[in-house]
């Protein structure tokens, strides 16, 4: 069991209420990064989200708890990180479920960052149905912030890529807008590569030529045919924001949650 504490937050007269909550993986480095660079670059990413009304407020939470998860790269891969996560948040925070929103493990044992949600006895990653997405439910994310030194833009980016994914329904997008590809709809088409070669938030991990999402910054309304150049950007595109504002508005729990147990 644990409390949260407020470490970031942001409001304006748009719609709904998004919570981000923050757990250490381990105490010391993860700690810190939950309350400096993971929670100023979700400032920075859904803070232009209130800024311009395209979101009615934001809170970012640090758990704090009394056992850490305490998970470990060399004795958890991956694949099994994920329902690991979904079971430590059912057994130890009294504010999952019963607060809406993301609910992101951090943690300097992984490289990767992504949703267990696949992986989550029924859930899906990208919140397809309206009415599951963070806004209604609460949904958990990983971030991995290895080498932070060396990959600081990345995770910046990440702390506000995971995070969205559990707010935007992609189905929904797909059949309410022509922000998606209608062919071949995915999330991360709603960022791109911009004319300095920087990645925005929703298409950084995708933009290399190398990867398995090359492309995606060609698909869906907001286009980009730049190069990537290896650097990002925390500037979320028209498409991001129009995207988070048609799910805040519509979302049948107009407000969110933020109670506890």
């Amino acid at each position: 069991m644990g409390s949260v504490r407020l470490v970031g937050e942001g409001s304006s007269d748009g719609p709904n209420t998004a919570n981000v909550v923050l757990y250490p993986n381990e105490s010391g480095a993860d700690d810190d990064a939950c309350t400096t660079y993971v929670a100023g670059a979700i400032d920075a990413g859904f803070g232009i989200l209130t800024d311009n009304g395209h979101l009615g407020q934001y809170n970012t939470y640090k758990y704090a708890p009394t056992t850490y998860p305490g998970f470990d790269a060399t004795e958890t891969p991956y694949e099994q990180l994920a329902p690991a996560w979904i079971d430590w948040l059912t057994e130890h925070s009294e504010w999952y479920p019963s607060m809406n929103g993301c609910h992101m493990l951090v943690t300097s044992e992984y490289r990767d960052s992504g949703g267990p949600a696949s992986l989550d006895y029924h859930r899906d990653l990208r919140v397809n149905r309206l009415a599951d997405c963070a806004f209604n439910t609460a949904q958990a994310m990983i971030l991995g912030v290895a080498e932070p030194e060396a990959n600081r833009g990345k995770h910046r980016n990440f702390a506000i890529q995971e995070p969205l994914h559990t707010f935007i329904p992609e189905t929904y997008l797909a059949e309410q807008t022509t922000l998606l590809d209608p062919e071949e709809p995915d999330e991360h088409q709603l960022g791109v590569v911009r004319s300095d070669g920087s990645a925005t938030p929703m298409l950084t991990g995708h933009a290399g030529g190398d990867d398995w999402y090359y492309g995606e910054a060609s698909r869906g309304r907001c286009q980009s045919d730049h190069a990537w150049d290896g650097t990002h950007t925390m500037e979320l595109t028209e498409c991001t924001r129009e995207a988070v504002e048609l799910a805040a508005a519509n979302a049948p729990d107009v407000g969110g949650s933020t109670g506890g147990r």
